[in-house]
């Protein structure tokens, strides 16, 4: 957890999970991370990608609605910003359905009155051939890529802090850390699921990176551990979740 200071300091959490496919086990570990940073002085929370569940992605969307009127929920009972960091959804944010049996991939910004304040829809989608035990990864099988860059105000006690929404493989693109920064952010949220090799090598520098890039705060919130999904197959993430000041030194870290 950290700040940054304009009028008022800005105190923001970054929470590192182990999701696993049991949404209301999940749901009950969101919970109380929001409570817990709530009690230490937390004014936004960051989840990290896939929060909900790791896997059974179409499963998952089903609950898009439910799920994020929850944390909507959690967010007004703490009187506190939380940036759900990924949920799959099955439609645009124009409420058009995704074509071709694909979703979205959405980061939301619910505000302390539980209303949502912003969705962005992860624009960069992860393809990649990594040597672990999954072996290839392909997101555009299942998502289709967002369009538009997200940049959005938050208003603690009468100071205004602008949030520009990033995701996970969105790291990897100097530019949109740009075009954000350009836009007006000065912190940017960065939820993820780095694979473990991946994260290994580059996750640490990818986040100071855009830091400086952007010269804006970047909160990495980070799943961590091995996943078990129902066929039998496991996965493993990196953790570290990390936050970056704006001249790209790290100023919190949780292995």
């Amino acid at each position: 957890m950290n700040e940054i200071t304009k009028n008022e300091p800005l105190t923001v959490a970054a929470v590192q999970m182990s999701s696993q496919q049991d949404i209301e086990a999940n749901l009950a570990d969101i919970k109380a991370a929001i409570s817990e940073a709530s009690k230490q002085g937390a004014q936004l929370v960051v989840l990290p990608e896939n929060c909900c569940s790791m896997g059974r992605q179409f499963a998952t969307a089903e609950q898009f609605n439910a799920l994020s009127a929850t944390i909507g929920e959690y967010a007004r009972t703490y009187g506190i910003y939380v940036l759900a960091g990924s949920l799959p959804c099955p439609y645009r944010p124009d409420g058009m359905i995704v074509p071709d049996g694909r979703l979205r991939q959405v980061s939301q910004l619910f505000a302390p009155d539980g209303t949502q304040v912003a969705r962005y829809d992860k624009i960069h989608l992860f393809t990649a051939t990594v040597a672990d035990k999954q072996g290839s990864y392909n997101e555009a099988a299942t998502f289709e890529p967002g369009t538009q860059t997200v940049v959005t105000a938050l208003d603690i006690e009468g100071a205004v802090y602008q949030l520009g929404m990033m995701v996970c493989f969105d790291l990897r693109f100097p530019a949109l850390a740009q075009r954000l920064r350009q836009a007006g952010a000065e912190l940017l949220s960065a939820p993820s699921a780095f694979t473990y090799l991946t994260g290994q090598a580059h996750w640490s520098l990818l986040l100071q990176a855009r830091a400086l890039d952007s010269q804006c705060m970047v909160s990495g919130a980070a799943q961590a551990g091995e996943h078990a999904y129902k066929d039998g197959q496991t996965r493993q993430t990196w953790g570290h979740t990390t936050i970056s000041a704006y001249d790209g030194t790290v100023i919190s870290s949780y292995d």
